[in-house]
């Protein structure tokens, strides 16, 4: 399949082939096969990341977003238990799914995932800080707090106001 994809398959094929690399990777998370899972999103990442054709690269972008959504995050840090395939997962996702893994640190209560969550987006952080002040003001004292200490990993002379403003928050 990959090897199709590489070789420039038909752009009309094209479409078919990521669809059905969608279903694939459906039939593996209902299945609850991590592992393989996490194989075919690190290299339909890569593909994503160097398609040079447009058209491709909508295709696999459109794929990327479903794969990199709150509910995917979700099932698959709680379905697996692999702490290196987590990594690996966390570490595949940092740039494209940002904004999920932010939602997904306001609720997740395992101190172990959280602490692997915190430390991708420490990373993120540095590079961006608009995807976590828009959640200073959340109502969850512990998700701000996280927020806080991600801001101040970053190092960005910008996140101090934040981090100001943050601390006038009674709770």
């Amino acid at each position: 399949f990959f090897d199709l994809m590489q070789a420039g398959a038909e752009l009309s094929s094209y479409g078919n082939y990521v669809k059905g690399l969608s279903a694939v990777l459906e039939l593996w998370k209902d299945r609850g096969d991590t592992a393989d899972f996490l194989y075919l999103l690190e290299k339909t990442a890569g593909f994503s990341d160097n398609s040079g054709d447009a058209e491709k690269k909508a295709h696999l972008d459109r794929l990327m977003e479903k794969l990199t959504g709150i509910e995917v995050v979700r099932w698959f840090l709680t379905t697996c238990r692999e702490p290196q395939e987590r990594q690996e997962y966390l570490s595949a996702l940092a740039k494209k799914a940002t904004g999920s893994l932010v939602l997904y640190l306001a609720e997740v209560e395992d101190r172990k995932t959280r602490h692997a969550v915190c430390s991708l987006l420490a990373a993120e952080s540095v590079r961006d800080l608009a995807p976590f002040v828009m959640y200073l003001n959340d109502d969850r004292w512990f998700f701000v707090r996280n927020i806080v200490m991600l801001l101040g990993q970053s190092r960005n002379p910008a996140a101090v106001k934040h981090i100001v403003n943050a601390m006038a928050n009674p709770e």
